[in-house]
């Protein structure tokens, strides 16, 4: 079950991550444009166009982010009920063979529980993560391949 979220989770994750990093772009140049050409635009009285449509697109690239953020949030809490559904079903049989089982080997078996549970979310987080973060290799590249013009 961890596999099949993690699978779930890098598709959608590395999607969004490349879209909010495609919509990142044109918010760096408007800001550096903007910056450069800061005399012109107060000589021609643009600064409210300006404004307008770095505005525009800071609310573009938030709407990704967010998306981004709110696939992390929506995978972290499945796999956190994924975790209690493991620890709760050793709690159960930890009670229903309480006359076989020592008391040691029950505190045993949720701890090592509780630590399988945290060592899959974290597997499953640190994968995530780094096939979304390569996204920003795959745009270097991109970028290096493309022919200069002078």
């Amino acid at each position: 079950m961890y596999y099949f979220l993690q699978r779930f989770y890098v598709v959608t994750a590395t999607n969004l991550r490349r879209h909010e990093a495609c919509t990142r772009t044109p918010l760096y140049s408007l800001v550096l444009e903007a910056l450069t050409g800061l005399c012109s635009i107060k000589a021609f009285e643009l600064q409210d166009k300006i404004m307008g449509e770095i505005q525009k697109t800071l609310l573009e690239n938030n709407k990704a982010f967010f998306l981004y953020m709110s696939a992390t949030l929506w995978s972290k809490a499945r796999l956190d009920i994924l975790g209690t559904l493991i620890v709760l079903g050793t709690c159960m049989f930890a009670i229903i063979s309480k006359e076989t089982l020592s008391p040691s080997v029950v505190a045993l078996s949720l701890s090592s529980a509780l630590q399988i549970t945290q060592l899959l979310n974290y597997f499953v987080k640190l994968t995530g993560e780094f096939e979304s973060n390569i996204v920003a290799v795959e745009r270097v590249v991109n970028l290096t391949s493309i022919p200069q013009k002078f």
